[in-house]
């Protein structure tokens, strides 16, 4: 089993399917958003069309507009309502792509995860082994 300070906890995952532009352009989007313990979140994500794919990798840090072109599409996203307390972060997420005159709503929701404590894990780990410990 992994440590986790061996890497960064998961917080948030999403995985979007879409199809934009009469069909012409679909696929997957998979989000993973990751807690290094400060405000800002390392972003993961990995993008699978009909055009081609690719990982896009980014840090959040609060309300923003990302701007990006890929395959004569632009894609703007646009993060809102930015909750980061200790123990939750919370987020709008609107994706657009445009092309020309058309446009397509990709993703619009609101995302939540909870923050990952350390030393309560730590604490939760230990509690659960002198459990299994009593058992014997």
């Amino acid at each position: 089993m992994k440590d986790l300070s061996d890497g960064l906890p998961r917080i948030i995952y999403e995985k979007v399917s879409f199809s934009c532009f009469l069909g012409f352009v679909k696929g997957t989007i998979e989000v993973s958003v990751y807690d290094k313990g400060t405000s800002e979140f390392p972003l993961l994500g990995t993008v699978e069309t009909n055009l081609g794919s690719g990982t896009i990798s980014y840090t959040l840090k609060g309300n923003e507009i990302i701007k990006k072109s890929a395959s004569g599409i632009t894609i703007e996203v646009t993060i809102s309502e930015w909750k980061c307390t200790p123990q939750v972060l919370s987020f709008h997420v609107k994706a657009v792509g445009k092309k020309g005159l058309f446009s397509c709503t990709v993703i619009d929701r609101t995302v939540k995860g909870d923050r990952h404590n350390k030393k309560s894990h730590e604490e939760l780990i230990r509690a659960t082994f002198l459990k299994l410990e009593a058992l014997k």
